[in-house]
This record gives C-alpha cells, sequence and structure tokens, in this order.
C-alpha cells in the first residue's frame, strides 16, 4: 500500500518540469529494471508486485521498496497496462565535454528530437560498441520516459554527453579527434567510404538533416545510397536506421 503522497511525488515525474526540478526519473519494467539493479546508476525508490518481489533477487539494497498491487501500479504508472515493476531513479549529471581518443567510435546526434529515435539509437550505440553517444543542446531529453523505455536497458550502459555541437566537437586538439563523418543525402557512398580505427558518426535532425552549423564541422559527407531505382523511392531513411547501417559498415570495415 502507498500513500496518496507518494502517489502524487510519483507522478509529478511524468512531467519534464519536475524531472529537471528534482533530478529524478522513471524507469518500467522487468527488463529494464533487472538492467538498471546492475548499473551504476543509483535508485530512489522502487515500486513492485508482490509476484515480481518474490523472483526478484534484492540484496544489500540501499533504496525503500514499496509492495503495490496492480491498481496502485497502474496509478503512477505511466503505461496504459504497467508491468510490474517500477523504479525512481536518481538523474547522473550528464557531461558537457568528450575526450576523443583517435582509435575510438562517437555517435553524434543533431537535435534529434523524437524520444523514439533517442532511445533506439542508444540501443544502436550499445550493441555496436560505440564508446560515446553525443547529443545537442536541443536534442529531446534524455531521460523522457519514452526514451528510457525504448533505450531497453542500453541507457545505463551508454555514455552521453550533451551540448552545442560546435563546442564539443571543436574543443579538442586534431590529433586526438577521429574523422568525423556526417550522414546526408549528397555525401559519398558509405560503402565506397574507408574508415580508420576510429570515427565520429553525426546523424540529423529527422526533418531537416544536419545543421548548417555542424555541417561545417564534418570532414566528410556520407550517404547511405538507395538501391530503389523507380522513379517512386522513399526520400530519406529514419534517423535512428540510418545510425545502425553507419554504424554496423563502420564496424564491419574495422573487423575486416
Amino acid at each position: 500500500m502507498i500513500s496518496k503522497s507518494v502517489v502524487k511525488f510519483v507522478k509529478q515525474l511524468h512531467q519534464k518540469k519536475y524531472r529537471n526540478e528534482l533530478k529524478l526519473f522513471i524507469a518500467e519494467g522487468e527488463k529494464i529494471i533487472s538492467e538498471l539493479l546492475t548499473s551504476s546508476y543509483t535508485i530512489h525508490s522502487l515500486y513492485a508486485t508482490a509476484e515480481w518481489l518474490t523472483y526478484a533477487e534484492l540484496k544489500n539494497i540501499g533504496f525503500p521498496v514499496f509492495q503495490v498491487n496492480e491498481r496502485e501500479l497502474m496509478e503512477i504508472s505511466l503505461h496504459d497496462t504497467p508491468n510490474q515493476v517500477m523504479a525512481l531513479v536518481h538523474q547522473p549529471e550528464i557531461k558537457s565535454t568528450v575526450s576523443f581518443q583517435n582509435d575510438r567510435n562517437y555517435l553524434v546526434l543533431d537535435a534529434i528530437r523524437d524520444p523514439g529515435n533517442l532511445g533506439t539509437i542508444l540501443r544502436i550505440a550499445d550493441w555496436f560498441g560505440f564508446d560515446h553517444l553525443i547529443g545537442s543542446a536541443d536534442c529531446v531529453e534524455l531521460f523522457n520516459p519514452k526514451v528510457v523505455q525504448s533505450s531497453m536497458g542500453s541507457i545505463f550502459r551508454v555514455a552521453y554527453a550533451q551540448g552545442a555541437l560546435v563546442e564539443l566537437l571543436s574543443s579538442e586538439q586534431d590529433a586526438n579527434k577521429p574523422k568525423i563523418y556526417g550522414a546526408v543525402l549528397d555525401g559519398n557512398s558509405i560503402y565506397k567510404e574507408r574508415f580508420g580505427k576510429g570515427a565520429i558518426i553525426v546523424i540529423g535532425n529527422e526533418s531537416n538533416g544536419i545543421s548548417t552549423s555542424t555541417r561545417a564541422l564534418i570532414d566528410q559527407a556520407i550517404a547511405i545510397p538507395s538501391f530503389n531505382t523507380s522513379n517512386n523511392k522513399p526520400e530519406s531513411l529514419n534517423a535512428a536506421i540510418a545510425a545502425a547501417i553507419c554504424c554496423a559498415e563502420v564496424r564491419r570495415q574495422q573487423m575486416a
């Protein structure tokens, strides 16, 4: 049983304003919570059904655990059909600088606004072992519930920095930084490009692509060619799909 004051407190975090003020965010679902429990993130409190608590292995915990029924969980959940467990999590500080190494891979996001895209791109960076995800200042909030949910736990493993890309990408000496590639429609085919031991891949906004200021920082424009030869073909790829193809090709070449 949880009190009305606890319900009110949790429901505040459905809104960005209170997530920013309280420096907390919501994580829901068995998969995401299992990833959270093995991560370096600090849990504020956990809310779970009796069923989940019977098989969960909670050892040496330093946070309160509330047993709730399905009705109570539905009241505080962000989902129409809530999972068996939810946690409130302390937000770690998001870094505003990156120390580049020329033998590492980085994924840069220029004004990605869709939370589902950001969450999926976190999974992509995690899958392909990209060392860092870098977002522009106008990217969607990292701790947006849809970002957390669609990351499926990768948010707890992928390092994230955010700020003005002009400052982030030009703050290090060239010797320490891999070549910067920008995914655009008029670049060289990604399959003809030769990637080195490290790469910085820039993915642009879902509607407008890479901004003019960011494009000025790019060393090489790359494109994912379409193999549709008809006059009726899509204008572009989804940002997350483009990121996946770029990451896969960079990794394929680096492993060859």
